[in-house]
């Protein structure tokens, strides 16, 4: 069973330590030399908004990359960030999603770490088969960085109302996570993390860094891609469909008129404090 430990190598609870998952803009002033590990997951980009009066359709965004890095720090280094924010959907139809803000960590008031948001939808007016864009959205000043994964294609044949949900953050580091292909008449659910164009269970992955020990059981539970009806929520990292957002780093959902499109998640941090011994 795939775990996350891989996000945060250093382990927390050491004498002196802590670990500290972000949701918000903010800073943060070191008290000891030691060592900080810096977890990114950026923000995610929007779904596009298509036509479902002309049979069109649109894509879900695809998802945020992530990655981590280990610095050496010294008492008083200063620590900030700001984080992006998932992109809004369009508020009109026939519009391309936005992609996700971006996220920059600073020492002592210098960038060390930007993060660029994961690439919105696309819309299309017409027949055929229409992908997500490639993803490319990276990391600078990172030890490693997993890349965004693509939101599902849609078909269309002129007729009826196609929409792709957003895809999953590959957290699992698997290459997976990616939103259904859809037909044409076909309104597709998110991406969930570790498996292809579907919905995973894992009973249980550990949370415990990020802040939350969870099964990932049900909607909301974090790695979930939402569903399409409303009220079925991604969890963090879990892709949109439908009206529902993506969860953290997930990708918005496509939609066949502004109501029916979702908007990204936003970007986290994790640090991780280990005191030189």
């Amino acid at each position: 069973m795939p775990t996350l430990n891989s996000l945060n190598g250093l382990s927390p609870g050491g004498i002196g330590g802590w670990f500290m998952p972000v949701f918000t803009t903010g800073s943060v002033t070191i008290n000891r030399d030691g060592k900080l590990r810096i977890c990114v997951v950026s923000a995610a980009g929007a779904g596009a908004v298509g036509s479902g009066a002309t049979g069109g359709g649109a894509t879900g965004a695809n998802s945020a990359p992530w990655g981590v890095v280990t610095i050496d720090v010294f008492a008083g280094d200063i620590i900030s960030w700001t984080l992006g924010a998932g992109g809004v959907r369009p508020a009109a139809i026939n519009t391309n999603g936005p992609s996700g803000g971006t996220t920059t960590v600073f020492r002592n008031g210098s960038p060390i770490i930007v993060a660029t948001g994961g690439e919105g939808g696309i819309f299309f007016n017409g027949t055929g088969t229409t992908n997500a864009p490639a993803p490319v959205a990276t990391i600078t000043g990172l030890d490693f960085v997993v890349p965004g994964i693509r939101a599902g294609s849609i078909t269309t044949n002129g007729a009826g109302v196609t929409s792709s949900g957003g895809a999953a953050v590959d957290i699992l580091r698997t290459g997976l996570g990616r939103s259904p292909d859809v037909a044409a008449g076909v309104q597709g659910r998110g991406g969930s993390i570790g498996v292809a164009n579907g919905f995973a269970l894992y009973r249980w992955l550990n949370l415990a860094e990020f802040g939350w020990t969870s099964a990932m059981l049900n909607f909301g539970d974090p790695g979930v891609g939402a569903g399409t009806t409303p009220g079925e929520i991604a969890g963090p990292f879990g892709g949109g469909a439908n009206s529902n957002n993506g969860g953290i780093g997930g990708g918005g959902s496509g939609g066949y008129n502004v109501a029916s499109a979702s908007s990204g998640g936003p970007a986290m941090l994790v640090l991780t404090f280990q005191p030189a011994e």
